[in-house]
């Protein structure tokens, strides 16, 4: 899960240093002869990209990733915008592996029945006089 949202900040990170590359510091360079936004965004935006490839790497050698999702989310990092799309697939597998997590949680539960002084029906404590219970 820690993968998935440090993936998922990477690449807002990414796509939006790419989107101010692309968007402002390549058009002040050509048109308006400024080349020191490209000097200066253009090494910070190839970091946050080796950033991102990196972190795209671990999530497929952990398998928060399979190939072709490590595939799309490379070749969204090259289309401006494309980040921002590929960061909502992420967030929604987040919240399936979380839903997964949690599905397995509860089936282990009951799996296993009710713990010690508790009610087979519910998860509410049961005690020895029915009194104490109000």
């Amino acid at each position: 899960m820690i993968e998935l949202r440090r993936l998922r900040l990477l690449a807002f990170i990414e796509g939006s240093s790419l989107l101010v590359l692309v968007g402002i510091a390549v058009p002040l360079k050509h048109v308006f002869d400024v080349p020191v936004a490209v000097r200066g965004l253009g090494p910070l935006h190839g970091l946050a990209f080796l950033a991102y490839v990196v972190s795209v790497v671990d999530a497929l050698g952990t398998r928060r990733l399979d190939r072709l999702q490590a595939g799309l989310a490379i070749l969204a990092a090259m289309i401006p915008g494309g980040s921002f799309l590929f960061a909502r697939l992420i967030t929604r597998l987040a919240a399936e592996e979380t839903g997964a997590a949690s599905a397995a949680t509860d089936h282990q539960r009951d799996v296993r029945g009710p713990g010690p002084g508790q009610d087979h029906v519910s998860d509410v404590p049961v005690s020895k006089n029915l009194d104490e219970r109000t």
